[in-house]
């Protein structure tokens, strides 16, 4: 897949070449060719090449471009009609393994880039040609001048753009792939040093730093010390002379607050989280329970503080909530939620056999349930489970009887791990036994399936999905997903948000109170106010009034009504029939 991911990022860079500049084409490529990865890697099979070769077709044109072209453009801030201008209008390429193909449009015959071996991969080499590359460099596109001269000798020009395989770390990723030797595409200048994460984190300037001579021997000492095994109780202090100075330190404390780094000459990387606590307050099972009790806290200088706590509780807990949140089951380690089982009634395989109708009461003893053992016992539960929810006594393949199979394997194997669990932590043995990742990891991927099925269902019948959850007594919870990885800083921030928007209203709400508290005698006395207001304005403009009488501006108790000026008017209407009649 890599070879032919190159090959055809190789192809589109020949079109940049001497329009764009090459720093800019390669990060360009390291993009797009990460993207074809992430697109092209779950529908890659060696053993049948056509297989899924739909999702393996790339369309580019100025009417519609491929998500993996915009999105490369977009990441390194080149303008997509920038690209489009050096690239024909219109272009298909398609990518299976062990060949390379492109059209001029739809109804073309396919031009083979590059055909070779499907297992090319095993000898990659950003700076060696596999196979056979068929096509000749591209013409120059007249609509974009390039920015060399054009008669210059392009046979000595390198038209190939190094795409190196690094870990995904190296890029910044946290990339967990199931594939072991996951590697991802990185653009290598010609002659540049290869400067990975690694050897920069060891530096002054990098996210580590290394230890000086007298701390290592310190740390290692006190190290040594705790996995020895002599500090015994909580709260041991022990004194460790170094070459600097005699330090007291509580080895205890600081063994389980997991400070020690997985490396003697580094500090780690990232914060210590117990992510295997054990949850037994049903409270938690209700996946607002952390946000409520953050509302819950005080705002007051630890605020933050104790946000940071309910984070490390919330991380924590998200394992054992994972497996028994959905069934109730936190809190509940008498029956795990399963059926209650009549242990004289016989085994599922011996019901309805007719002479052990008559048989003696030892023999039925012998066969029923009280006798079996505990996998004749877990089909029991299930057939139990499955009674509860099947349409009819033939059904037994609907999605309602699957469902309720997969309830009733859930809840016996959490009651196993737990009797597992309990078992190591009551062991003396050192070291301690291992978990029961043989059984977790079964179990996190059927409540996964099991979810799957009752989404189905609820697509199907709302009805059956609710007799479903009712009767087995599922927790059905659909969560939104979040747009990006949820950190502690972005938890806290929306907390924190949050708390600021209830406390405004809270405040609102409060002088909302206040205000209608009352209102109508306030109202009232502001009416009485407000004449009285009235009155005294009247008084004032009467006074103001009389004023004017006295200095003569006005004449007081004037009789009659105002007439117009006829003789006036009656000499311009006169005169302007004279004009104009």
């Amino acid at each position: 897949m890599y070879t032919e991911i190159r090959e055809l990022i190789n192809f589109l860079a020949r079109y940049f070449h001497l329009r764009i500049p090459r720093l800019r084409i390669g990060m360009f490529c390291e993009h797009m060719a990460n993207n074809c990865l992430f697109r092209f890697q779950p529908y890659w099979n060696i053993n049948i090449p056509k297989q899924h070769e739909e999702q393996r077709i790339i369309r580019i044109s100025r009417t519609f471009c491929d998500e993996t072209f915009t999105s490369a453009a977009n990441s390194v801030g080149l303008m997509l009609e920038e690209l489009l201008n050096c690239l024909p209008e219109h272009i298909i390429l398609y990518v299976n393994p062990g060949e390379v193909f492109y059209c001029s449009c739809d109804y073309s015959p396919p031009i083979p880039i590059w055909l070779g071996s499907v297992n090319e991969d095993l000898s990659y080499n950003e700076q060696k040609v596999d196979g056979h590359s068929l096509i000749p460099p591209p013409p120059l596109p007249t609509r974009v001048p390039p920015l060399l001269p054009t008669g210059m000798d392009f046979t000595a020009l390198d038209w190939r753009v190094n795409l190196s395989l690094v870990s995904p770390r190296e890029l910044g990723y946290e990339y967990t792939n199931p594939f072991t030797g996951f590697r991802m595409f990185r653009y290598v200048l010609p002659g540049a040093p290869n400067f990975t994460v690694e050897t920069f984190a060891i530096t002054r300037f990098g996210s580590f730093r290394k230890r000086p001579e007298h701390e290592k021997k310190f740390v290692d000492a006190i190290k040594n010390f705790v996995n020895s095994g002599n500090v015994k109780g909580g709260g041991g202090i022990t004194t460790i002379e170094s070459n600097s100075a005699t330090t007291t330190t509580s080895t205890s404390a600081a063994k389980n607050c997991g400070i020690w780094s997985s490396s003697n000459e580094e500090y780690g990387r990232y914060p210590y989280f117990n992510i295997h606590k054990n949850v037994t307050d049903p409270k938690r099972q209700d996946p607002d329970y952390f946000e409520k009790e953050a509302e819950k806290l005080p705002l007051d200088a630890r605020y933050i503080d104790q946000l940071k706590n309910l984070w490390e509780e919330k991380i924590g807990s998200e394992r054992q909530l994972i497996f028994k949140a959905q069934d109730s089951l936190i809190g509940n380690s008498t029956d795990y939620g399963l059926p209650k089982l009549n242990l004289n009634e016989p085994k599922l395989d011996y019901k309805g056999i007719d002479a052990l109708e008559t048989a003696p009461e030892s023999v039925k003893k012998i066969f029923s349930l009280g006798h079996a053992s505990s996998r004749e016992i877990n089909m029991a539960w299930k057939m139990e489970m499955i009674k509860k929810v099947r349409r009819d006594e033939l059904d037994g393949k609907s999605l309602p009887a699957k469902i309720g199979w997969a309830t009733a394997t859930i809840r016996n194997w959490n009651r196993v791990y737990a009797e597992f669990e309990e078992k190591r932590n009551t062991s003396t043995r050192k070291p301690k036994l291992p978990r029961a990742t043989w059984i977790s990891h079964p179990l996190y991927l059927l409540i996964n399936q099991r979810r799957k099925w009752l989404r189905l269902l609820r697509e199907q019948s709302e009805e059956d999905f609710q007799r479903c959850i009712n009767e087995l007594k599922i927790s059905y919870i659909i969560q939104k997903e979040p747009e990006h990885v949820k950190t502690r800083k972005v938890w806290s921030e929306v907390q924190l948000k949050r708390r600021i928007a209830l406390e405004k209203e809270k405040q609102l709400e409060e002088l909302h109170i206040r205000l209608k508290e009352n209102r109508e005698e306030k109202l009232r006395s502001i009416n009485d106010e407000a004449n009285l207001l009235n009155n005294e304005l009247k008084q004032i403009m009467e006074r103001l009034h009389q004023l004017n009488i006295i200095e003569k501006k006005t004449v007081a108790d004037i009789v009659g009504e105002y007439q117009p000026n006829y003789v006036g008017e009656m000499t311009e209407i006169v005169d302007n029939s004279k004009l104009f009649g």
